[in-house]
Order: structure tokens, then sequence, then C-alpha cells
């Protein structure tokens, strides 16, 4: 059983959980998580029903956003946490409970020993989840036209250039200690890059759809969550981030399984299969950088050493799709990546 610490519950939480039943203000409640921007969640039970409870430091800029997101995909039907309690002043969010259960644990139930776990086994999870992902992206219109600031977001060759800068300060020079004179040739290809991925077909974009932000019921039902960093961006970003991600192992003709399932399925995506593969692997090493730079970022300055054991696996996956993509960008990346990480 999971340790129970007492935190303090905020009167619009009280308020809403006090119905017929006595709450105290202070309560002990289970940790449920935390997330890489400092977000805590915490498992309570109340009247037989057990609850998720978000809390958000005093800083963070995107409590209002998430709460918006979350009312605006709610209404869309889309499989994200239902909203029963706001408080804005102590920053907290009581919602729906949809488990314990993310998509890396249930690779890691199959698959134990595997650092990251193999994602074999589980495929037709995954592909329950690329479901989930064409349905999330079909409403894009209907929640762009809902919400003005979701609209607004897109993710264009400002954003897209700053994640690779991102992935050059943090893991190329922060990590793995080359000079700006060394990383230097990299610029004019991360803006060709930044181009070829702004114009790819947009829709709805999650931003962080990795096996840690997929919940899996015992049922089989798929949740996602952390999704207040959600934009107007690439097609294929998503779909990236999932099935390169360095959390979980697939191989290169899963992927590639998966991400014909995703076109075939998608009305949003027509033309030849070929130019939609391109297209992935662009995103793909967008992605796959951006990750490497918040992991050596959120482990080296942000003091939670636990990500730093994801920046090898990212590493091989960033190689396997270089490999692939057959773009300039390999011959100029990929010798920065040779040697080992520290």
């Amino acid at each position: 059983m999971d340790a129970l610490i007492e935190i303090e519950l905020a009167p619009a939480v009280r308020t809403f959980l006090s119905d017929g039943v006595e709450i105290p203000a202070r309560m002990s409640v289970s940790f449920a998580g935390q997330a890489g921007s400092g977000r805590k969640y915490y498992r309570l039970h109340v009247k037989g029903i057990s609850w998720v409870l978000q809390q958000s430091h005093a800083l963070d800029a995107d409590f209002d956003r998430f709460v918006d997101y979350c009312k605006l995909f709610g209404g869309l039907g889309l499989p994200t946490p239902k909203i029963h309690a706001i408080d804005h002043a102590a920053r907290q969010v009581l919602m729906d409970d949809l488990g314990n259960r993310q998509l890396w644990d249930c690779c890691h139930e199959l698959d134990p020993s595997g650092l990251p776990p193999s994602a074999t086994s589980v495929v037709p999870i995954y592909h329950k989840v690329v479901t989930e992902l064409v349905r999330w992206q079909s409403v894009s219109q209907m929640a762009f036209d809902r919400n003005a600031d979701l609209r607004s977001r897109v993710f264009d060759v400002h954003a897209l250039r700053w994640e690779t800068n991102y992935f050059i300060e943090h893991f190329l020079q922060g990590h793995r200690g080359y000079s700006l004179l060394q990383t230097a040739s990299l610029e004019p290809l991360f803006d060709q890059l930044a181009s070829q991925v702004a114009g790819h077909p947009l829709g709805l974009m999650h931003r962080d759809f990795q096996s840690q932000n997929i919940m899996v019921t015992i049922e089989g039902h798929i949740g996602f969550v952390d999704f207040q960093g959600a934009r107007n961006g690439s097609l294929y970003y998503d779909l990236a981030s999932l099935l390169w991600d360095p959390y979980v192992y697939l191989s290169v003709p899963e992927v590639r399984h998966l991400f014909e399932l995703f076109c075939q399925d998608h009305p949003l995506l027509v033309g030849d299969l070929e130019i939609h593969w391109k297209r992935f692997l662009e995103a793909s090493l967008q992605r796959l950088m951006q990750a490497l730079g918040a992991y050596c970022n959120l482990s080296r300055n942000k003091g939670i050493p636990s990500f730093a054991r994801h920046i090898s696996p990212g590493v091989k996956r960033l190689k396997c799709v270089l490999e692939a993509s057959s773009l300039p960008l390999e011959r100029v990346l990929a010798p920065l990546l040779s040697e080992q990480d520290p």
C-alpha cells in the first residue's frame, strides 16, 4: 500500500467533497506522481470514490490553460479526465481518477527485465492508443473554433527552432560538452528541419504524447493526461512522440506497422504513404531532440535525476531515426552522437 501523506485541501475542493460527508481541512492522501513541470498529483478516497487532486505551484503559467483545455476536450468527448472542483487561489483541481496504470506500466508488466521495456507484446494496446490519437486529431477544427487561445498557439518555425536550440544547449553543450563552434554547422540544418515540420498538415497536438501521459484502465480504456501544452501543430508529431518514446522500445517494423494503421484510419491524411512516412520521420527527429534536451535539463538543472536514465535510450532512438530518414542532417549530427554518454 502507498504511504499516506497529509495535505491541505483548498476550500472549493472541500466544498465539493463535503456533500453529506464531513471533510477535514487536512486529509491523508497517497502521492500519485509528479510532472516535469513540478505539478504534483494525489489520490484520495471519499464516499467510496477515488479522485485525483492536481496541485500546481504558484507560478504555474499553464494552470488556467489546463482547466480551460480540460473542459474543452471533455466537451468534445475526448479521453481526458472530468474536472469536478477548481480552486484558483490554491492552484488545486479535483478530477476523475483515470487509474494508476500508464501505458509504460502495461509494457513493463509484460517485460519487467527491460529498460526500456519492449512493447512487442502490447502492440494491440498501442493500436488502441493510435486509434484514440486519430479521434483526438479528427476534432481539431471544432477544438480550434471553440477556443481562440488553442487556435493561436501554432507550433511554427519559431517554436520548432526553440526545441532544437534547447537540444543544442542542454544535450550537445550541457551534457556532451560540445562548444558553440562545434555545433554551429547544425544551425542551417535545424532551420531547414523546422521549415519542413512547420509545413506539415496541422491539427490538434498534445505536445507530450508519450507512454507516461497515457493511462490504461484494467478494462483497457485509454485516457490522456498532461495536455496543457496542446498546440496547433504537425499531425505527425504526437505519433512520433508515442512510437519513438525512449521510455518504451518499439522495433522499426512495429513503428512502421502502427504508422500505417494511423494513416489508414486518419480522415485528415490522404495521398502517398511514403510522403507521410517522410514527414513522420522529420517530426520524429524534431521530437526526439526536444526530449533529449528535456532529460538533460530536468536531470542536471531541475533536480530530478531520474530523467538521466532516459538519455541513453533517447540517443539510440535518435540514431535510429537519423539512419531511416536519410536527410542531410544525418551526416552532421550522427558524429556528434557517436561517443558514449558521460
